[in-house]
């Protein structure tokens, strides 16, 4: 909380990375790790739980940790410490968006998020396993108490149009 009689919290960031590659990322080489990124904020409230503004990043020709992305955009909108969440791009050429509400900045912070992935290839995520097809999902999470003893999640995932091997799955 702001001191009594004292001005209430604010919070600027304009921040740009072009190409940065340094071994803070992990491997020096610029082809395993750069990150381009561009991050704006204007945060102002009487209390972390109670803040309003914005928050932007956008992430563009990046390489870190094994994962790609040529352009992953969120954007937030905070109001009363309820933030509104947009995030929308592709990662290792898979399409990726999450949208929903957090509350980041409460004593027990909680979120209620929606994630869509379109055509994840199998032969990604287990390579050894000798599978061919892609997976198109949508998970809904409810998390309460985030990283408190008593916390809670609730998953509830609805397999889109999908296939494995030469086996199309409609939903499920």
């Amino acid at each position: 909380e702001a001191p009594s009689g004292g001005a209430p919290l604010q919070y600027r960031v304009d921040a740009e990375a072009r190409s940065l590659t340094t071994s803070l990322l992990g491997a020096s080489d610029p082809n395993q790790n750069a990150l381009t990124a561009t991050l704006t904020g204007d945060l102002r409230g009487s209390a972390l739980d109670s803040l309003d503004g914005t928050v932007d990043l956008e992430v563009t020709d990046t390489r870190l940790y094994g994962l790609q992305s040529s352009v992953l955009t969120l954007q937030s909108t905070l109001q009363d410490g309820a933030a509104d969440v947009d995030l929308q791009g592709a990662v290792n050429d898979v399409d990726l968006s999450v949208n929903g509400t957090t509350r980041p900045f409460d004593a027990a912070p909680s979120a209620d998020l929606t994630a869509r992935v379109r055509e994840l290839s199998l032969a990604t995520i287990a390579p050894d396993a000798g599978i061919t097809g892609t997976l198109s999902t949508t998970v809904q999470i409810q998390a309460r108490s985030i990283a408190t003893e008593t916390a809670t999640y609730d998953v509830d995932a609805t397999l889109g149009p999908s296939r494995i091997g030469r086996q199309p799955i409609d939903a499920g």
